[in-house]
Formats: structure tokens, C-alpha cells, sequence
């Protein structure tokens, strides 16, 4: 699991994702088509599949940590595939 503040908008050029949020509540964006980018809240129970170079970021709001579970396409290497848009 990651406990989070804010993870800036960024995409994955080799990896699918799929992210469960464990607890608290925050707003996520998402890529709804070729850049554009649309917010939404997010909060406990709710999964979101994020495919491969679509551009996603999410913000923790309120006091609770924001804990998101995210499983990832194997042989994931962040730190060469992550591409940060912000």
C-alpha cells in the first residue's frame, strides 16, 4: 500500500493499473480523451483501471491518510516508465 499527499499527474508508457483506495478520501484526474483531463472525487471501495499511457494523478483531502492499493502490470519499473506531466 502507498499513503499519499499528492501524486502528480504522470502516466506509465509500459504498465496497466489498477488502484483500490483503502482509506480516506481525496480527488483523482483522470484522462477522458486525448488531453483532457477531468477531476473526480475519490473515496474508500473504489477501484479505478488505469491502462497504459493514460495520464492520472491523485490529492488527499480532509485529515484521514489517503491509502491507495495499486497492482501493476508485472516487471513494472517506475522509476524509468513513470512520465510526470506537472
Amino acid at each position: 500500500m502507498l499513503t499519499i499527499t499528492k501524486i502528480k499527474l504522470h502516466h506509465h508508457a509500459e504498465e496497466d493499473h489498477v488502484v483500490y483506495v483503502a482509506k480516506g478520501a481525496g480527488s483523482g484526474q483522470f484522462e477522458v480523451a486525448p488531453g483532457k483531463i477531468e477531476t473526480r472525487p475519490v473515496k474508500v471501495g473504489d477501484i479505478f483501471v488505469l491502462p497504459k499511457n493514460l495520464k492520472h494523478a491523485f490529492e488527499k483531502t480532509g485529515n484521514e491518510d489517503l491509502v491507495l492499493l495499486v497492482v501493476a502490470t508485472v516487471g513494472w519499473k517506475p522509476l524509468e516508465d513513470t512520465k510526470f506531466h506537472e
